[in-house]
């Protein structure tokens, strides 16, 4: 059976078993792919039902313990006021309880340098983003897509 590439679409997976084969696999077993985590804050957790911190929010912005005790003493015009949570209540401050929730996206990569590079064009629309390993157990057709690539660039090669 002969089959014709394009000069490049052989280079392109030529190129990607190069990275797959070389890369890193952080201590995964082959075959893996890269996913991106992202931590994101649900808020409106109670206090004693798993919250993991919390914020002051006034008017949808939130604010550090430092900025809130900044403006009750600038509401009452009084720099050596000692504020409380309750005066921080009476000036429109609320403490938020929250809990950081990891997800990973339903995107995947073959390479972790496709991973890093969706990272740096779409990072800013993701919280706290970062590239992460899973391994494809049992997933036969990822592993079978790899080793066909391999076995192109191999028949391709000679070897």
């Amino acid at each position: 059976m002969k089959v014709e590439l394009k000069q490049e679409t052989y280079d392109f997976i030529k190129n990607l078993v190069h990275e797959i084969e070389t890369q890193d696999n952080r201590s995964t077993r082959l075959p893996i792919l890269y996913v991106i985590k992202e931590t994101t804050r649900e808020y409106g957790i109670e206090e004693d039902y798993g919250a993991e911190g919390f914020e002051w929010v006034k008017d949808s912005e939130t604010y550090t313990w430092d900025e809130v005790v900044e403006s009750v003493r600038e509401q009452i015009e009084d720099d050596s006021f000692d504020v409380t949570e309750e005066d921080a209540s009476m000036e429109g401050f609320k403490k938020v309880f929250y809990r950081n929730i990891e997800r990973l996206s339903h995107n995947f990569f073959f390479t972790e340098k496709a991973a890093k590079e969706h990272l740096r064009i779409n990072g800013h629309n993701l919280t706290k983003p970062q590239d992460y390993v899973i391994h494809s157990f049992r997933n036969d057709e990822i592993e079978s897509v790899i080793e066909a690539m391999k076995e192109i660039v191999n028949k391709v090669e000679g070897k």
